[in-house]
């Protein structure tokens, strides 16, 4: 039976753009800071210029001859101008892609030709393999630019129109019909946000591009994420809203003597993308001089515009959830054990469609107001003897020793045996040995459970830019490891 949300809202008619940026042409809103470049605070961009120049955009883009429909594909790092480059292309009817500016030739070719894009906007740090992608793909030259047009005009789009083509962590990639659940409650002070995640990540973009500058919310765009500096923007800002993910919660708790006095104006902090671990959030939440704040964790998928469950911001947050169903929405817990009903991504079941998401949860209640907590995801489980061990259920163990700073658990395969193996990430100075990390373990779990397939240290623990862990670089290491094409410096014996 589906667990309903208990809250409802309208969902506006109306197209993306028209929603944020409305029809006042004028007025004391539109002269509102949007966006600050956290290094330079001198370049900023009104409400007023973010429209300006997104249509500018979509008027070259029309000029150059992109089409509704069309894809055009975004490669650059992050900056103010950002949000303009991903409004601009859906003003001109277009649908966005993004790539990380970590991308490879080879991984933005491969996204070129996939996404089937028509234009590469990109940087001039970037330039080099942007122009090789497009060399090997066939785009023209021509192509790889954007430029301005004097024609403003926006074409009329449908409240159902696509707008986004994303990439998830499997490669696969997902239309998103841009309707909007609703708009976010803020306290009665004035909220700025810095932005470090990427904005070529659907979170950063829903939170950061759309509903913070519909709401008024000053944001400061870092151009790259770096631990100190990100410190010193929080302080010098005075920044009220964090939308974060676990390694830079880790990163908080590891450097807890350098954090002083820098979160004391903070107020919300939301912790998504991947599981944080019980200990961690615990740990962090005494970093914050306000009692009041606490990071309320949530879940969603690129597929549901990122947002799947949240936290009710009038009641107590419930260490370790990722909280209720959201508005408009219902969840429904499927059986893991079935393959049929696992084979395909959705099931159709009494005339409705469900989107299966492979994560693995309890509640602690059946009904309205649940609140839900993420265990793990079920293709990442570990079969150690016929037993089922969650990976993330050992990371949070791992989080809770002083000495730990991150950690990253797979299987290896020993003598046609699965065993779990953990990678971690040491305190700087810590002496503790991978031995000492198996007796420590070994008292807090079952005996399938136990580390036997080792524990190697490393310097980081392999992430995507948005935190999740990229499990499959530690298996490939295992893998190699294994056979003994990697030399293992510390592991168990």
């Amino acid at each position: 039976m589906p667990i309903k949300s208990r809250w409802s809202t309208p969902t506006p008619r109306t197209s993306l753009p028209s929603w944020v940026f409305g029809n006042e042409q004028h007025g004391p809103r539109n002269e509102k800071i949007a966006f600050v470049d956290a290094d330079d605070p001198k370049n900023t961009l009104t409400i007023w210029e973010f429209e300006l120049y997104s249509k500018r955009l979509a008027g070259g883009l029309r000029h150059l001859g992109v089409t509704p429909g069309d894809r055009v594909l975004v490669f650059c790092e992050n900056g103010i101008f950002v949000p303009c480059l991903f409004f601009g292309i859906i003003m001109a009817g277009a649908i966005y892609t993004g790539a990380t500016s970590s991308s490879t030739a080879l991984e933005l070719s491969y996204q070129l030709k996939d996404s089937d894009s028509k234009v590469l906007l990109t940087s001039t740090n970037l330039i080099e393999t942007a122009v090789e992608s497009a060399r090997t793909v066939g785009l023209e030259k021509s192509h790889i630019f954007h430029q301005d047009a004097r024609n403003h005009h926006q074409i009329n789009m449908s409240h159902e129109g696509v707008t986004h083509f994303a990439y998830v962590a499997n490669g696969e990639a997902h239309l998103l019909l841009h309707r909007l659940q609703q708009e976010a409650w803020l306290g009665p002070y004035p909220a700025r946000a810095l932005c470090f995640l990427p904005l070529n990540h659907a979170a950063a973009q829903t939170t950061f591009i759309a509903n913070y500058p519909k709401m008024g919310v000053e944001t400061y765009i870092m151009r790259q994420y770096n631990f100190n500096d990100m410190l010193r923007h929080i302080g010098n800002y005075q920044i009220t809203e964090l939308m974060t993910a676990p390694p830079i919660i880790s990163s908080l708790v590891a450097n807890s003597a350098l954090v002083g006095k820098s979160l004391r104006s903070v107020k919300n902090v939301i912790c998504g993308t991947a599981p944080l671990a019980l200990a961690t959030e615990k740990r962090a939440n005494a970093l914050f001089k306000d009692d009041r704040v606490v990071i309320r964790q949530g879940w969603g998928m690129t597929e549901l515009t990122c947002l799947g469950t949240m936290n009710d911001p009038r009641l107590a947050c419930s260490p370790g959830s990722v909280g209720e169903t959201a508005p408009n929405s219902a969840i429904k817990l499927m059986h893991g054990k079935n393959p049929e009903a696992t084979r395909e991504t959705t099931i159709d079941q009494n005339g409705r469609r469900w989107l299966k998401t492979g994560d693995i949860a309890y509640l602690d209640l059946w009904g309205p107001g649940a609140r839900i907590y993420i265990i793990d995801r079920s293709k990442e489980i570990l079969k150690v003897k016929g037993f089922q061990v969650a990976p993330a259920e050992l990371e949070a163990i791992l989080a809770t020793h002083p000495d730990i700073i991150d950690s990253g658990v797979v299987s290896i395969n020993t003598q046609g045996h699965e065993l779990p193996r953990a990678y971690i990430v040491r305190r700087s100075g810590a002496g503790i040995t991978a031995h000492d990390i198996m007796i420590w373990v070994e008292s807090k779990v079952a005996t399938y459970k136990r580390l036997n397939g080792g524990v190697v240290f490393v310097d980081a623990i392999p992430r995507t830019q948005s935190g999740k862990i990229l499990r499959r670089v530690l298996r490939d290491r295992a893998k190699e490891e294994a056979n003994g094409f990697i030399s293992v410096k510390a592991k168990l014996a």
